[in-house]
């Protein structure tokens, strides 16, 4: 489920001139929202976890949400596993000028590394 599915499917919208930020018209509309992430983020995990029993989850990564939005310290609290936010930085090579873009911007290149994880499927 997408960040945009989530907002719809509690009636909420998305800020105007194509920011890609969350806008929640109240306090409850956010926390419903933030349930239903964590909801999604553990059934991932548990997931892998079955999926997967060699290995075990070590983290969570979050891209580009804002800090003021409190994702982040909402799943940092009800998460058995620590949550961290990604830092692009970490894992590719960005220009001098990405110090002053913002989360949506940064999100942006986040498409283009899971565009480039998938594996490429031949059509006959």
């Amino acid at each position: 489920m997408t960040s945009e599915q989530l907002v719809e499917s509690v009636g909420k919208y998305r800020a105007p001139g194509g920011d890609d930020s969350l806008v929640l018209e109240d306090d409850e509309g956010r926390g419903q929202l933030f349930e239903r992430v964590l909801v999604e983020v553990q059934r991932s995990v548990d997931a892998c976890e079955r999926s997967f029993p060699f290995f075990s989850v070590a983290r969570v990564f979050l891209g580009s949400v804002p800090e003021e939005a409190g994702l982040l310290a909402h799943l940092s609290a009800n998460l058995y596993i620590p949550v961290e936010p990604l830092e692009l930085e970490q894992v590719m090579r960005l220009p001098a000028s990405s110090a002053t873009w913002s989360p949506a911007e940064r999100g942006r290149f986040l498409k283009l590394i899971g565009a480039g994880l998938r594996p490429e499927e031949k059509v006959h």
